[in-house]
């Protein structure tokens, strides 16, 4: 593999509050919108971390457009696909603030997102994540509904907030939450196995309490390309992942046996 950068995109000396790590492959036809919410937001002090995973479309122009345009982008292309479970870990992997935050290059984000999750997880230091309600939206940028995914973990006993965390998953939304990288970096981040977030969501509940706010600053852009409507079946979706011939088997109880694994990690 190798990984390069634009020398606008070098890091600045000065550590970032937030990094927010950008995996993607081929997503020429809506990171240019993801970009702009990312960088229009009221909280200023962040970097973006994009990990491109080889794309042969033009995701790395416009990457590189971005980069001579803000040097809070850090942009770095793998130049084959890895597989996404790698992609995001790599993103993490790169990450120098003291939050982190995985954002999809198709998503999309009200202006006020980072400011509201930083300002909670900093009055409350017992927490380790806080994530918003969610606005589904589409490839026409048409609004659909709400969704809360209901997962305020709010209880002191790690036990029971594991329970909540198994029973009230919801769509997986804390997962695009800002985190506090210091406790996502003791998980297994992001699993090359079936519904990789559930797990990583769950043992995060062991570390801290969750904090979901009442606003709909996330928009999840729901079409024909994302990723759990096109790999439906196990082998593609193993070949997403990046497991090559090492497909998936009995993914169920894969899952189970992660988070069985989580426990004692945390």
């Amino acid at each position: 593999m190798t990984s390069t950068t634009n020398t606008a995109a070098a890091p600045t000396s000065t550590r970032p509050l937030l990094s927010v790590g950008l995996p993607v492959y081929n997503g020429a036809k809506f990171i240019r919108a993801t970009l702009d919410s990312i960088l229009s937001q009221t909280f200023t002090d962040f970097e973006l971390i994009i990990s491109d995973n080889g794309s042969t479309d033009g995701t790395p122009q416009i990457c590189e457009e971005y980069v001579q345009k803000d040097n809070r982008v850090h942009y770095y292309r793998s130049e084959q696909n890895k597989g996404a479970a790698w992609n995001h870990n790599r993103a993490f992997e790169l990450a120098r603030g003291a939050y982190f935050k995985w954002h999809h290059y198709d998503d999309l984000l009200a202006p006020t997102n980072f400011e509201r999750c930083l300002a909670e997880l900093q009055q409350h230091p017992e927490a380790v994540l806080c994530f918003t309600g969610t606005t589904i939206t589409n490839e026409k940028d048409e609004i659909g509904p709400q969704y809360f995914d209901h997962l305020n973990l709010t209880s002191s006993l790690p036990h029971v907030r594991w329970r909540q965390a198994l029973d009230h998953a919801g769509q997986g939304h804390a997962f695009f939450g800002v985190m506090r990288t210091e406790k996502l970096g003791e998980t297994k981040l992001f699993g090359a196995f079936q519904v990789p977030e559930r797990v990583l969501i769950a043992e995060m509940s062991l570390r801290g309490q969750f904090i979901e706010l009442p606003e709909c600053l996330f928009f999840r852009r729901e079409h024909a390309e994302v990723a759990w409507a096109k790999n439906k079946n196990i082998d593609d979706f193993s070949d997403w992942l990046g497991l090559g011939n090492h497909k998936l088997v009995m993914p169920r109880w894969r899952r189970f046996f992660e988070l069985i694994k989580a426990v004692p990690r945390a």
